[in-house]
C-alpha cells in the first residue's frame, strides 16, 4: 500500500516539476526544475520495478 502511495507521490511531483520547468523563463530555474523532475522520475521508475501489487482474490 505504501509503495502505491509513494509511486503516486513521485509521479505527481515529477509532473509538477515538469510544469514548473515549462512555465518559467529563467534558465537556471528551468535547470533546477528539470533536475528535480528527473530525480522524481528515477525514484518512480525504481519503485514501479520493485512494487508487487497483491493478486486479486475472490
Amino acid at each position: 500500500m505504501f509503495d502505491e502511495i509513494d509511486l503516486a507521490f513521485y509521479e505527481r511531483r515529477a509532473r509538477e516539476e515538469r510544469e514548473r520547468e515549462r512555465s518559467t523563463k529563467d534558465r537556471a530555474s528551468q535547470k533546477v526544475h528539470r533536475e528535480l523532475a528527473e530525480e522524481y522520475e528515477c525514484k518512480a521508475r525504481a519503485l514501479s520495478r520493485n512494487t508487487r501489487f497483491p493478486a486479486a482474490t475472490d
